[in-house]
């Protein structure tokens, strides 16, 4: 976040120990139902391992993203948020910022690989077969992957570090420093992992769209009611999810982007440690939403993973 921590346990307040409360029961929440849902996910998916097609390849790395962090990270801030200071070491901050920044650079990542997924299926149907392969979809999703881990581990390299922020209950980068080479590495972060991933996901969303968009006027005016039927329902599944997508996406990162920006240009003091906290803890929401963005939103997806709907694969995702 955009503030290093400097409060030490003797010098908590009892607003600061009311906050240091609702984070530790802000996470807990998080940690419990994002380990629960993505796990659910993760392991429906896996019940069509065989038959995965780029879709589902997708939705199953988001869910890998998702789990990471709530699985083997928030509780140490978790436990830290209750005891109102970090317990583990500067080590384990390391760890901890580490760990969620590979995961949240990787998640975006993902979405974002998800919207050109959408984007060739729509705009190309007929070079989908081709261009989103097997092979096509692991290599794209290695290189998310590998993106993620890069930008997360310049930090351990020496470009930057990870330090305790707000009220020292989590780690994170160091987002202000007069460190010339701190700086370009925020900034190309908060461009490279937010802002340009957020300009592609709009661009191919808003380019499908118009797509779905003129089949309706083309199914009534050739007269065929239930080609017309399928792509309401097609539109309005994929305008749902858009606009959920996008909508909590922003929701979840946008404040912490600003408070991370804020600082980068020379000013974490206009923001309180204790304000400070709010974004990071609020982001963490981004772990729990994308289950129920992905795969709860859409009936036809839920009954298959989780229930016996023997569709294949290929034709239900086809229609997400």
């Amino acid at each position: 976040m955009a503030l290093e921590s400097n409060i030490s346990i003797g010098e908590v307040d009892k607003s600061t120990l009311q906050l240091c409360n609702f984070m530790g029961g802000y996470t807990s929440v998080v940690v419990v139902v994002g380990v629960i849902m993505n796990m659910c996910v993760i392991i429906g998916i896996l019940r069509f391992f065989k038959r995965m097609d780029p879709y589902l390849m997708l939705v199953l790395s988001q869910g890998f993203c998702d789990l990471l962090s709530p699985l083997v990270a928030y509780p140490l801030s978790l436990a830290s948020s209750f005891a109102c200071t970090w317990l583990f070491g500067d080590g384990w901050c390391y760890y901890y910022g580490f760990v969620t920044s590979f995961a949240g650079y990787t998640s975006i990542f993902n979405l974002t690989a998800f919207a050109v997924e959408r984007y060739v299926t729509f705009k190309f149907p007929l070079k989908r077969e081709r261009v989103l392969s097997k092979r096509n979809m692991i290599i794209m999703i290695s290189l998310v992957w590998i993106a993620g881990f890069v930008w997360a581990a310049l930090p351990l390299m020496g470009i930057s570090a990870y330090v305790k922020e707000g009220i020292g209950t989590m780690c994170s980068v160091r987002w202000h420093s007069d460190d010339s080479s701190d700086f370009y590495y925020s900034l190309s972060l908060i461009i490279c992992a937010y802002l340009l991933p957020v300009f592609i996901i709009l661009m191919c969303y808003k380019s499908f769209l118009g797509i779905i968009y003129s089949i309706m006027p083309r199914s009534r005016i050739l007269g065929n009611p239930e080609l017309q039927t399928e792509n309401t329902s097609v539109e309005r599944q994929q305008t749902f999810i858009v606009i959920f997508m996008v909508l909590w996406y922003n929701i979840a990162w946008l404040p912490y982007a600003l408070v991370c920006f804020i600082s980068v240009i020379g000013y974490p003091n206009l923001i309180s440690l204790q304000a400070a906290c709010i974004p990071g803890v609020f982001a963490k929401t981004s772990n729990i939403i994308n289950p129920i963005i992905y795969c709860f939103i859409c009936k036809q997806f839920r009954s298959t993973i989780f229930g016996k709907n023997k569709i294949a694969v290929s034709e239900k995702s086809e229609n997400l």
